[in-house]
């Protein structure tokens, strides 16, 4: 029986996904592949937030 710390219920996503799909060494490759985007998703909507910040601040502090 699971104790209540490893829940796959209270994990976060690439955590999970890996632990759920991943077992000694046998691996689910078609589930393990396709939860892998919700794992990179925060980190790309972060990233393209980033950027686009990043980018208007340095073309307003140019002034002609």
């Amino acid at each position: 029986m699971r104790s209540r710390s490893s829940s796959p219920w209270i994990k976060t996503i690439p955590v999970g996904v890996l632990t759920e799909l991943v077992s000694g060494d046998l691996f689910e490759w078609w589930p393990l592949m396709a939860g892998a985007p919700f794992g990179s998703l925060p980190v790309v909507i972060l990233y393209s937030f980033f950027v686009i910040c990043y980018v208007s601040s340095m073309t307003g502090a140019v002034k002609e």
